[in-house]
């Protein structure tokens, strides 16, 4: 029958590869990038006190999250 559920489940997941590989080579390329910045940054937040290289590293360990989460959102389309 071709206008079944398995047929309309086929399509979307066709379609919805593009978009996962599209998020994840997205995410990829914004980790490495964030990896990048945070280790310039911690050269210049070596020489503080250390309650700031804390605070730094603290910050710097955590908030890569907050862009991780809404894009694995979006590429589950819940976003």
């Amino acid at each position: 029958m071709p206008g079944s559920l398995l047929d309309r489940k086929r399509i979307t997941r066709s379609r919805g590869m593009p978009r996962i590989l599209f998020a994840t080579i997205v995410g990829l390329i914004g980790f490495f990038a964030y990896i990048g910045g945070a280790v310039v940054l911690a050269d210049l937040v070596m020489p503080l006190h250390w309650a700031l290289q804390l605070a730094y590293f603290l910050a710097a360990g955590v908030l890569w999250v907050v862009p991780a989460h809404f894009l694995v959102l979006w590429a589950a389309r819940k976003l």
